[in-house]
């Protein structure tokens, strides 16, 4: 396999593409199919639902989660993991919530400057985690590494 520098990932995130996000080796040795919310479409969902067979969330930055008033899935200290989830979510107008339109539906709709608290429904299928302190920097993690893109 071929890696690329983190220029063309970026790069090619901006186009819309999606890019695999991998551990180093001596950690989990996992990837995570990521890609910018604004380009997401329910294609894209269907991907990775039907081929990464992972859990399928939308990581937002803390300002996006505050605004929306999504809080924690369990208070911190409490995790039994190292991934921050938060609420998961599922915006009003998302249907069912469960299907791959629905999910972009629901992802373009976080990053929306005008969404409010109102605007989500709690629970649903897509919970967000919330990059924060400790694990951003952590580049050998594919969640730090995740947490670092603009």
């Amino acid at each position: 396999m071929t890696l690329a520098s983190v220029d063309e990932a970026l790069r090619r995130i901006r186009r819309g593409e999606m890019v695999l996000v991998a551990d180093d080796e001596d950690r989990e040795n996992e990837g995570d199919l990521t890609m910018a919310a604004e380009w997401v479409t329910p294609e894209a969902v269907n991907f990775m639902l039907s081929w990464a067979r992972g859990l399928c969330c939308m990581p937002s930055h803390p300002s996006y989660l505050d605004r929306l008033e999504v809080p924690p899935m369990v208070p911190p200290g409490a995790a039994g993991c190292d991934t921050a989830f938060s609420i998961s979510i599922d915006h009003v107008e998302s249907g069912s919530g469960i299907g791959p339109g629905d999910r972009a539906h629901t992802d373009r709709q976080v990053l929306d400057p005008a969404a409010t608290p109102g605007a989500s429904l709690r629970p649903g299928p897509g919970p967000p985690p919330r990059p924060g302190a400790g694990r951003r920097g952590d580049r050998r993690r594919r969640h730090g590494g995740r947490d670092e893109l603009p």
